[in-house]
């Protein structure tokens, strides 16, 4: 056989089209296994719906046990409840009870209007305290600058006579 023998050009695009349909599947198949890979197992999802419908049931349960209990409640409450003339007898009248509540919350106000007004009374004296005291600081710093003003005033006047009579009598 001839070495120098090549395949036909309509082969070689048979095969190049081949190639490129092998790659498209491929990159189709990496798309279906990562898609599966966010997706949850049947085993997951199989446990899931087990716990649901044991909750379910559970839940069905429970309502079955307390549907007895709530038709009996207002039999119960009827038989129990006293008439309306026994409890003005023997307790309080709402008037009275109203009443009762209105001054126990007009109480608690006063109660807390009072201690605000002793916080802010304090505290504007606290202010107060502070200001006189920055005033009185404020004083004896004016005071102490006066001094040393004058001082200083005081040795300059002094520095000057000095060379004064020294020049003139020199």
């Amino acid at each position: 056989m001839d070495r120098n023998y090549t395949v036909p050009t309509h082969q070689n695009d048979k095969l190049d089209h081949l190639i490129t349909a092998i790659e498209k599947l491929m990159n189709r198949y990496e798309d279906v296994e990562t898609q599966l890979a966010n997706k949850c197992s049947i085993s997951d999802a199989l446990k899931l719906e087990e716990r649901i419908n044991q909750l379910e049931q559970r839940l069905a349960s429970h309502e079955n046990e307390v549907a007895p209990k709530l038709t009996e409640l207002p039999d119960k409450i009827m038989t129990t409840a006293l008439p309306h003339s026994v409890e003005k007898e023997n307790g309080i009248s709402d008037k009275d009870l109203i009443k009762f509540v209105v001054q126990e919350e007009i109480n608690k106000k006063n109660q807390l209007r009072r201690k605000t007004l002793k916080a802010v009374s304090e505290t504007s004296l606290s202010i107060a305290y502070l200001k006189r005291n920055q005033i009185m600081f404020r004083r004896e710093k004016l005071a102490m600058q006066y001094s040393l003003e004058t001082s200083l005033t005081e040795f300059l006047m002094w520095k000057w006579m000095t060379t004064t009579l020294i020049k003139c009598t020199g």
